[in-house]
């Protein structure tokens, strides 16, 4: 059983939209008190509502479920569309540590919301111990070099 963790999938800053991604065990029943998954696959929109010692809060939001094994990491995976404005990024990560969802943290305990090169070797690690086909330790720096290209030239090589 491993600990479920979230991670941004999109870089933090005033967008339109901000994707969020969990990924951990028995994450239906986690998020029971937020709200209520789609179906498989699916991409629905959801109302999340949760209190927090700055409020009580409400967003719309496209959410999408993939259960393990069918999902990147191998274990059940929960995207959380949101919309892009930081403050509530960072007050729906807030929501997502209350509910015991790990976080990635500053060294002053503040809350980051994880890099993509964060998720991926979670990703990686959980491929790994779940045994899919295809993972390997080699696999992140290489998704992530092609993240960061810049030019086509890097892009080809």
């Amino acid at each position: 059983m491993t600990t479920p963790i979230f991670a941004s999938a999109t870089p933090l800053f005033k967008s339109a939209v901000h994707i969020i991604r969990a990924s951990g065990d028995n994450l239906e029943s986690l998020f029971a008190p937020l709200c209520t998954l789609p179906p498989p696959k699916q991409l629905a929109r959801r109302g999340l509502k949760w209190n927090s010692t700055q409020g009580c809060f409400y967003e719309r939001a496209l959410v999408v479920f993939s259960p393990a094994p069918q999902s990147y990491t191998g274990e059940d995976c929960v995207e959380f569309h949101l919309h892009g404005n930081p403050l509530l990024v960072q007050r729906f990560s807030d929501c997502l540590l209350a509910l015991g969802v790990d976080g990635h943290h500053d060294a002053l305990g503040t809350v980051l919301v994880g890099s993509v090169a964060d998720h991926l070797r979670v990703g990686n690690r959980s491929r790994v111990e779940t045994g899919l086909v295809g993972a390997s330790v080699e696999q992140p720096p290489n998704v992530l070099d092609r993240a960061d290209t810049a030019t086509d030239r890097q892009r080809n090589e």
